[in-house]
């Protein structure tokens, strides 16, 4: 095998009308297998008119595969899909994480005609509306009594012994997030719930409240879609055996009751320090979710699609950040003695350009590691001539 062109990114398009799943090119030739890598090219859309009738293949869609790694490691292939290396060690790493804790989650009930009476009268889930509304600790008190007895594949009664932690195996591209609710005890000791979820019992507060951690943060959906061919490249949900590649590392000491306390950012904060994200990690965590993965689903509002805008304000909000992030990465690999820095080109006015322009400075030992020019026009002159 010297090639493969992984196609599901482009499977909506008006050149694959009769499409129905992904699908891949596979470029082989006779003879014996030898060490050489594998070119993979993961094509994404263009976002134009005319990315309907061809497809444009950027050198940045290109990954190198290794023969055992396209043998034995079935992650390699959405993990490169998305990223690079640095991702897909990230993903290896959560997976083989030594402190991780062992949890089972289930399918809930499907439809059917076997009866289970001991099911009538309990507590039910099975609307995705309300479970989008409860919050991350929540009891009984929210959900409607099951008054059907008619089910398939269904389940002990233990199943649905209450402690339990529900997630809902579905991605929502509202929130950009997954949801976990840990749903306690009461007045009831069981809640049902529908195959759109799945659920684990445990009396372990402290287990239960850290798997609600790790799947409500970011991290949770960056692994999921390196790790997940499914939810990269076909349907938005993932299936039991996709939730158990996340390795669980448990939250010391974190109650429901501090867990019901925690913003979004705290959560990722919390999870960041579990996993033990370098900095570096936590920017690649938080610009897939925040620009790569919306303007992949087509949002419109997708901050990857709003317009250029050069202003002073802007610069120092957004390319004052890249900068310093580019200039970390350059002085970790040449040493922080290097006189590394950057000038940041902007306009007199607040009138937008086409472009942002950077300069960086390999040797400049008297400039200020980040500086701002405003002769954005003689700069102009200067390239044009």
């Amino acid at each position: 095998m010297d090639e493969v062109v992984n196609l599901s990114a482009l499977r909506f398009l008006n050149i694959f009308p009769t499409a129905v799943g992904p699908a891949c090119i596979i470029k082989m030739r006779p003879g014996p297998p030898d060490e050489e890598p594998i070119a993979y090219w993961s094509p994404k859309q263009t976002r134009t008119d005319e990315e309907q009738h061809r497809v444009v293949i950027d050198a940045q869609d290109l990954n190198w595969v290794w023969p055992e790694e396209a043998a034995a490691d079935p992650v390699v292939w959405p993990a490169l899909m998305w990223g690079g290396r640095r991702g897909l060690e990230l993903a290896r790493r959560i997976i083989q994480a030594d402190d991780k804790i062992e949890y089972e989650p289930k399918t809930g009930l499907y439809g059917g005609k076997d009866s289970y009476p001991d099911f009538v009268g309990l507590k039910i889930l099975k609307d995705s509306a309300l479970f989008a509304k409860c919050p991350v600790v929540t009891n009984t008190e929210v959900f409607p009594v099951n008054e059907d007895e008619c089910f398939g594949r269904g389940r002990k009664m233990s199943t649905y012994k209450l402690p339990l932690v529900v997630l809902k195996a579905t991605w929502k591209s509202t929130t950009g997030r997954f949801k976990a609710i840990v749903v306690k005890s009461g007045r009831d000791d069981y809640l049902l719930y529908s195959k759109s979820f799945s659920g684990m019992h445990t009396a372990d507060e402290n287990i239960l409240a850290s798997v609600a951690l790790a799947y409500n943060s970011m991290l949770s959906v960056y692994f999921f879609f390196l790790t997940s061919g499914r939810l990269a490249s076909y349907r938005p949900s993932l299936r039991n055996e996709d939730i158990k590649t996340l390795s669980v590392v448990l939250s010391p000491g974190l109650s429901l009751d501090q867990l019901s306390e925690l913003s979004e950012a705290e959560i990722d904060e919390q999870v960041s320090h579990l996993y033990h994200l370098n900095a570096t990690e936590q920017v690649l965590v938080s610009n897939f979710v925040d620009i790569t993965l919306p303007d992949f689903k087509n949002a419109r509002n997708a901050l990857a699609r709003q317009p250029v805008t050069t202003s002073r304000q802007h610069n120092k909000d957004t390319l004052q950040a890249y900068c310093e992030w580019f200039l970390s990465v350059l002085k970790a690999g040449f040493g922080e003695d290097k006189s590394i820095c950057a000038t940041i080109f902007t306009t007199d006015s607040d009138t937008d350009l086409p472009y942002c322009i950077v300069a960086i400075h390999l040797d400049w030992s008297e400039h200020k590691t980040i500086s701002y020019e405003s002769t954005f026009a003689v700069f102009l002159g200067l390239i044009c001539c």
